[in-house]
């Protein structure tokens, strides 16, 4: 009972030497601790002519920097910027199209998991629609049809064929 004791009595006096909030886990290193952070706010910028997306990342009510006149770096293999504070990624798709989807999926790979937050903003914003979409001819697998044009969707199926699905209910 008395061994309990002294130990509640250390606990107490070694919680009151350490800063609240300090770092007590001596193996966590801090800059993969930066990388948990789950942001909250973010600013973003389009540079339509590179098809790159230069962003900020900050807490909501912090002053995030001002990346729309941050000069981007492209002599790498990744495109960069010395701007501090401000991110650069390329959300051209693997056929160099644009559209919201190419925006939401470059930037979720870019943040990595475990920024939610972040990339509810960039599904809600309207990045890569309308007049910032580049379309490419073949980017899905073919020719798109012009809206005048009716797309040929007649398809010769071999005589006897059953939709998947449904081979097994015939067999009941």
């Amino acid at each position: 009972m008395r061994f309990t004791a002294s130990m509640g009595v250390l606990a107490l006096l070694l919680s009151l030497l350490v800063p609240a909030g300090a770092q007590t886990d001596l193996t966590e290193d801090p800059a993969e601790e930066a990388e948990k952070v789950d942001y909250d706010a973010i600013s973003m910028d389009l540079d339509q002519e590179l098809n790159l997306l230069v962003f900020s990342l900050g807490m909501e009510g912090e002053e995030l920097p001002d990346c729309t006149a941050a000069e981007i770096l492209t002599d790498g293999e990744e495109p960069t910027t010395e701007t501090e504070g401000c991110h650069v990624v390329s959300i051209a798709g693997p056929n160099g199209q644009v559209n919201h989807g190419s925006v939401v999926s470059a930037m979720a790979h870019y943040l990595g998991p475990g920024k939610g937050k972040i990339m509810r903003h960039v599904a809600k914003s309207n990045f890569g629609k309308g007049d910032q979409m580049v379309k490419v001819d073949g980017a899905d697998g073919g020719e798109e049809a012009d809206a005048g044009e009716e797309a040929d969707t007649e398809e010769t199926k071999p005589e006897g064929w059953i939709p998947p699905g449904q081979a097994k209910k015939q067999g009941q």
